[in-house]
């Protein structure tokens, strides 16, 4: 139970983690870039980076903040609220794994709170401290963008998953419809 605890752990550090990291490394790359005297970062963003940023940021944020409640819905009630999905759930809370019905679901949301969250933020840092000509002020918004983009593609990938757990149930549920058809079948050539 320890090592599905840790497992736990590491998971959402991956999760959570992973923009804060991009979003560094962003910030690093235009640090190292300013002070190789490669490129004037601050010149450079704002001509050619900060208002499609802003426009972007403002838009991925607002479309994600109305999809998301029709996403976490529509997953709960055609995957998480199947008895098949239940019991496979209850399989693994009897094997040990400490687990509930709706605890991917509620991942899933915190998540896509965080991308959509993240996405406002970015484009408003476009609008305010992006209008600063200094390096490190570009360097924030390059880095709050970068990792806006990260958890908005983790996110992605945590709806593929659900979508690929949907798509098995419902699988699942083909293959057992075709039993019974076949059972109907044979029945009544017999008779």
């Amino acid at each position: 139970m320890k090592s599905q605890s840790l497992k736990v752990r590491a998971q959402v550090m991956l999760t959570y983690g992973a923009p804060f990291i991009v979003g560094a490394l962003v910030f690093a790359l235009c640090h190292y870039l300013e002070r190789c005297g490669i490129a004037n970062v601050a010149d450079y963003y704002q001509k050619n980076m900060r208002a499609s940023l802003f426009a972007g940021f403002l838009t991925l944020g607002s479309f994600l903040l109305s999809l998301k409640t029709g996403i976490v819905i529509k997953i709960k009630e055609n995957v998480y609220d199947k008895p098949g999905y239940q019991e496979k759930v209850d399989e693994a809370q009897a094997s040990g794994v400490k687990t509930t019905v709706y605890a991917p679901l509620r991942r899933l949301s915190k998540l896509l709170s965080a991308a959509v969250l993240s996405a406002l933020l970015a484009s408003m840092l476009q609008l305010t401290l992006g209008l600063f000509s200094i390096w490190w002020a570009a360097a924030t918004c390059l880095a709050m963008a970068a990792l806006a983009l990260t958890y908005l593609l983790e996110a992605f990938a945590l709806i593929q998953k659900n979508l690929w757990d949907w798509f098995e149930y419902l699988d699942d549920e083909a293959e057992k419809a075709k039993v019974v058809r076949k059972a109907a079948k044979d029945k009544a050539a017999s008779q």
